[in-house]
């Protein structure tokens, strides 16, 4: 009886180390004895915030739920794992909602989600991968919006300057601070044209 109390008292400190890591002394009574209760409304608040252009508020969500499921040693870690992979789905589809690009690479993360969340050791392992993820996101924003004005202020100098002979790529990237290559790679992504064909519509 004794080797079996020892047993689950192990398998009970093994556990923990999800919610503690593995660099502090785990005590087998450390921890609420129920489970978390889930919120249904857990991913709608957090949607809100990627949706508002809020990332520290998204950031602070994210520590704030995990600071309390830490407390709750008796929680599945299947169920928060699925806790973690219904908002980092969340967050990929918010942003490809808002029209950001995944590189091959993170398209291929993205496929399969679960499989690397569910590899995680530790919830503090989960907590720095979706910030990581919100991080690259709040970026990605960023720079769609760089792309989107630098692309209307090149759109807008055309409409004014389309019968000017000397108005050429090269004037049109220095505007917006640009290199004419890139200037003409990205004009190409927003827009579908090359800027030359998009002077001849005007």
């Amino acid at each position: 009886e004794q080797i079996h109390k020892s047993y689950n008292s192990a398998l009970n400190i093994i556990k923990k180390l999800f919610f503690y890591g593995y660099e502090r002394i785990i005590y087998s009574k450390e921890g609420l004895e129920e489970g978390y209760k889930i919120q249904d409304d857990i991913c709608e608040e957090f949607v809100k915030y990627i949706g508002d252009g809020k990332e520290k508020e998204a950031v602070f969500f994210i520590e704030s739920l995990c600071f309390d499921i830490k407390n709750f040693t008796k929680t599945s870690v299947k169920d928060i794992k699925n806790i973690f992979l219904n908002l980092t789905l969340q967050l990929i589809y918010e942003a490809e909602r808002r029209g950001i690009y995944f590189s091959e690479e993170e398209q291929q993360e993205n496929r399969y989600i679960w499989d690397l969340i569910s590899r995680f050791n530790t919830l503090e392992e989960l907590k720095e991968y979706i910030i990581d993820k919100i991080s690259n996101t709040f970026r990605k924003f960023k720079e769609l919006q760089n792309s989107c004005r630098s692309i209307f202020e090149v759109k807008k100098s055309i409409r004014k300057n389309y019968a000017d002979n000397e108005l050429s790529v090269k004037c049109l990237a220095e505007e917006v601070f640009l290199t004419p290559t890139y200037l003409s790679a990205l004009f190409k992504k927003e827009t579908g044209q090359n800027i030359s064909d998009y002077i001849v519509e005007v």
